[in-house]
């Protein structure tokens, strides 16, 4: 099963290690050149995993409004940034955190355990379904 993340992150130092990483785990990534199209899309599509930049100005209210909303409630959410920003970030109910600087061994340990996590929720759902 192909998973597919929505991704908002402006730091190309944080972006470029993600997209290859998810290309090999055979996932897909729409990335967002914009808050503004990330919270268009969000608020128009449900995704299974997003990726978000929690440093950057106006993402953790984007996180707010991604958990108040029925579309995304339950998406697996993750976090890059800086130590202050994520720990708020997680608060706000992302699933996971990625500190800044990333490394490579923690980005594919943890977009492995939300891939994991989110073939479980379609699972789930797939099953409960009349």
């Amino acid at each position: 099963m192909v998973v597919k993340f929505g991704i908002y992150c402006p730091d190309t130092l944080s972006l470029n290690p993600l997209r290859p990483i998810l290309l090999g785990m055979n996932a897909k990534s729409e990335v967002w050149p914009s808050l503004q199209s990330a919270s268009q899309a969000l608020g128009s599509q449900k995704l299974p995993g997003i990726i978000l930049d929690s440093d950057t100005d106006g993402v953790l209210d984007l996180i707010r409004a991604i958990r108040g909303s029925e579309l995304n409630q339950k998406t697996i959410l993750i976090a890059v940034g800086k130590s202050e920003s994520a720990r708020e970030a997680f608060k706000l109910g992302a699933n996971f955190i990625l500190e800044k600087p990333l490394m490579l061994e923690r980005i594919q340990k943890t977009l492995r355990a939300a891939s994991s996590l989110i073939q479980k929720n379609i699972a789930a759902v797939g099953a409960s379904a009349p």
